[in-house]
């Protein structure tokens, strides 16, 4: 495993239920509930850290604004399961290979 994998689960850095998927994290605190902003390895840190990073995540909220908007998004039948059901590819990155969504166009956004 990465060890930015193991960094992003560590009970010791993001409290007991490090290992579930709270994006609420984020809502009150920029940090995620961390106990530094060394905790998150997504754009690095320090004087190297990625330059596009507010872009980046300005980008991702515009998206998924977007999604939400106008799809209802579910896990598709036989994704429920948990980590081990997603036929992860360990590499720089972690890539499901088995994780698939189904989405429905709603009254919402045009």
């Amino acid at each position: 495993m990465p060890m930015s994998w193991l960094l992003h689960k560590s009970k010791e850095e993001w409290g007991a239920d490090a290992a579930q998927f709270k994006p609420e994290r984020w809502l009150d605190d920029a940090s995620g509930g961390a106990r530094s902003k060394s905790c998150d390895l997504s754009f690095s840190t320090g004087p190297r850290s990625c330059i596009g990073e507010g872009f980046a995540k300005g980008e991702n909220l515009a998206l998924l604004a977007a999604v939400v908007g106008r799809f209802e998004v579910k896990l598709a039948e036989g994704c429920e399961g948990g980590l081990e059901d997603m036929g992860l590819i360990w590499g720089i990155t972690v890539k499901p290979t088995k994780l698939r969504f189904r989405m429905r166009v709603v009254d919402g956004w045009t």
